[in-house]
């Protein structure tokens, strides 16, 4: 049994943005297509969290690409594993590097 993994408030509300946008774009198919792949990938996470690159050292933040659009970032404390964000790679990669400094 792997790590319950949890959402900071960031990535919750990364992850409501995404949906939401999905939904009044794509529609309900293509939106839940979304969520399997997402709880399937936190699955993966829970199970073996070293399995994508560390990415950020100091942080200990580890990359899981999601979709094209789409990056998981999160870290694995002793008890658990927390998603810090789900970012969009068509953002302005500054707003990721602030992110990852404030950490």
């Amino acid at each position: 049994m792997g790590k319950i993994v949890v959402l900071t408030a960031i990535s919750e509300a990364d992850l409501e943005k995404i949906t939401d946008y999905l939904m009044d774009n794509w529609g309900m198919k293509v939106c839940e297509k979304f969520l399997t792949r997402f709880e399937k990938v936190c699955q993966i996470i829970s199970d073996s969290p070293g399995i994508y690159p560390l990415i950020y050292k100091k942080g200990k933040i580890r990359k899981c690409i999601l979709t094209p659009q789409n990056t998981i970032y999160y870290r694995e404390h002793k008890d658990r594993i927390e998603v810090i964000t789900i970012f969009d790679s068509r953002q302005n990669p500054d707003k990721l590097q602030k992110l990852m400094k404030d950490l």
